[in-house]
């Protein structure tokens, strides 16, 4: 066996890999067969699930398992359509070495409200690699494969440490608390009842990144910024996040209390280092982090409150908000030397408290996640779709059952005015239960006054179909509430 250096080791896997080995360790049952073994390879082909313009140069692609470096970095097997006919170059395309399901296309795209679809080539997956095993091929025929979005006046991404988010940027995180200082397994925030007060710090590598992959010169243009933790149990209360004033370093050394460079109820950088008042309690009127020369001084944290994050439910993640969490990250992004994210804490009242995921936990998808959407270009209005399919099309919405799993529909073509299409599902015996979701913004192949596309419902089920455009979504029939239609336009 010399030679097979990963061999017995979970070391050289990607995170997808991970997951989907656990996933089928955890349905064996008994002892397996060479039979067994054998009938549980994997047969099915690899499907795109997920595709977000990153930026007008910058195309994400995620797909439902790993797929082959060599198909899916080959620019052969990708194309891309304005309006649905014009091809777009794809100059590079970079598989994600930390997932293996995530491919990065350059290309370059136009802002204004602009349609575009991809297709993907025949992209193969990672099942040819285990013993015995054969590849398999993504289904180019498949309208499930075929991905449409638009390029209004802005883009949304999101950055974080997972490898889900649209760009992986180090993720800090940390617990301060009389006998805990590290994020060991979670970050404790105590309530001020509590025997001992603990506050949880989030700070994002992001600025060199998102520079990098945007181009964005003005901070200005950041027109909104957010970022959401999550949950582990405790108990469901609002929590206050204030810039935190002095550096501070994310330092895991599995139990230690206070390991030395981190972070602890005393200390913001182990052992010398210390806050100006223990648990980063020294505040100022006055100094809110908004210059630099708030920072590296005499105050710990900002004496006022970013936002409070409105904690719904201990099993929901917990998103910040609102104008001045955009302020900072609009200053930190034009002076990345004093980032040094959040500290936060249960707002006065709480009468329990609440313990979050730390990035590092299981694969790494309950880390933080930051959020920005920014200006990329002016958007030309236009009016909105028509409806779907109407009573006096002629075209009415048709489904058929697919024999390779879910259903096609096909449905009238409504004209230039459209640029993606959504399916909207409900249940039936429910009026009015409809709501978007994996249906949204979907590029439909057109035909003969018809679009077709590929949709997985659940049974007993009814679906409706609308239009959008960058500006508008377009109506349902008459009488059904316009409120329940949430896929953006």
């Amino acid at each position: 066996m010399a030679g097979r250096v990963g061999h017995g080791t979970a070391g050289t896997l990607t995170g997808k890999q991970l997951s989907d080995l656990a996933e089928f360790v955890l349905s064996i049952d008994g002892d397996l067969s060479a039979a067994d073994v054998a009938a549980a390879r994997d047969t099915a082909p690899p499907r795109v699930v997920r595709v977000d313009p990153v930026s007008l140069t910058t195309i994400a692609v995620w797909f439902n398992e790993g797929v082959d470096p060599a198909t899916a970095t080959d620019v052969a097997n990708w194309h891309v359509f304005e309006g649905g006919t014009t091809p777009v170059p794809v100059t590079s395309a970079t598989l994600d070495a930390k997932n293996g399901d995530l491919v990065r296309l350059t290309t370059t795209l136009k802002a204004g409200c602009v349609a575009y679809t991809l297709v993907p080539g025949p992209i193969l997956d990672l099942a040819g690699t285990a013993t015995g095993g054969v590849a398999n091929t993504l289904d180019v025929n498949d309208p499930g494969n075929r991905r449409g979005f638009m390029i209004g006046d802005t883009l949304t991404v999101t950055l974080g440490g997972s490898g889900y988010e649209d760009l992986s940027v180090a993720v800090h995180d940390a617990g301060l608390g009389v006998s805990l200082n590290t994020w060991t397994w979670d970050a404790p925030v105590f309530t001020p009842q509590a025997a001992f007060y603990g506050k949880g710090l989030v700070r994002f590598e992001w600025e060199a990144a998102f520079a990098a992959a945007t181009g964005l010169v003005d901070s200005a243009d950041i027109l909104a910024a957010s970022f959401s933790i999550d949950p582990d149990y405790g108990d469901a209360h609002p929590i206050e996040a204030r810039r935190v004033l002095l550096a501070w370093n994310d330092v895991h050394n599995g139990n230690t209390r206070t390991p030395v460079g981190g972070v602890s109820w005393v200390n913001h950088i182990a052992p010398a280092k210390p806050w100006n008042m223990p648990g980063a309690s020294k505040a100022t009127g006055g100094v809110d982090g908004s210059s630099t020369l708030h920072y590296d001084g005499a105050n710990d944290v900002a004496a006022v409150a970013d936002g409070v994050g409105p904690m719904q439910a201990i099993n929901e993640r917990v998103a910040f908000s609102g104008a001045r969490i955009t302020d900072a990250y609009r200053f930190w992004y034009d002076h990345p030397q004093v980032d040094y994210g959040h500290i936060l804490r249960l707002t006065p009242g709480a009468l329990g408290d609440a313990y979050f995921l730390r990035s590092e936990a299981e694969l790494n998808q309950h880390g933080p996640v930051l959020t920005l959407t920014y200006r990329v270009g002016a958007a030309a209005a236009q009016p909105p779709p028509k409806e779907v399919s109407d009573l006096a099309s002629g075209r009415p919405l048709l489904v058929v059952k697919r024999p390779a799993g879910g259903l096609r529909l096909s449905f009238e073509d409504v004209g230039a005015d459209a640029g993606t299409y959504n399916v909207y599902e409900g249940r039936l015996g429910e009026f009015y239960s409809h709501q978007g979701g994996g249906g949204c913004n979907q590029a439909a192949a057109m035909a003969g006054g018809r679009g077709e596309l590929s949709y997985a419902a659940a049974a007993n089920s009814y679906l409706i179909v609308t239009a959008s455009n960058c500006t508008a979504e377009g109506p349902t029939a008459s009488g059904w509430p316009p409120l329940l239609l949430n896929c953006a336009p």
